[in-house]
């Protein structure tokens, strides 16, 4: 899966450690998001983590899966960017989308 490759695990620890920071400093989405955007990373991770790791057994099929969660990452970073002046309920759909893509990608 993309979510055990090298580069999968440190870009998904670059966005556990920052993603909390930025939705309780720069959204309108409320606090106790910040646990269940955390939530919804972990539960996709553990569901998804196997099934999305098959298909994944030579360089080729590593390099190619490492360009798309670079790809994946771009685009959740650029999805909880643009949550920062919607309001609440629009932060959290966004924040939401952004932590799906990022954890599936």
């Amino acid at each position: 899966m993309r979510a055990s490759s090298p580069a999968r695990r440190s870009t998904s620890r670059a966005a556990d450690a920052t993603s909390p920071l930025w939705i309780i400093g720069h959204t309108a989405a409320p606090r106790w998001f910040v646990g269940a955007s955390v939530a919804v990373n972990t539960a996709l991770v553990v569901c998804l983590q196997v099934r999305v790791s098959r298909g994944i057994d030579n360089n080729a099929s590593a390099g190619r899966t490492a360009r798309r969660a670079g790809a994946a990452f771009l685009v959740a970073s650029a999805l909880i960017g643009s949550a920062g002046g919607a309001p609440g309920w629009l932060a959290v759909a966004v924040v939401v989308l952004g932590v799906v893509v990022l954890t599936v990608g």
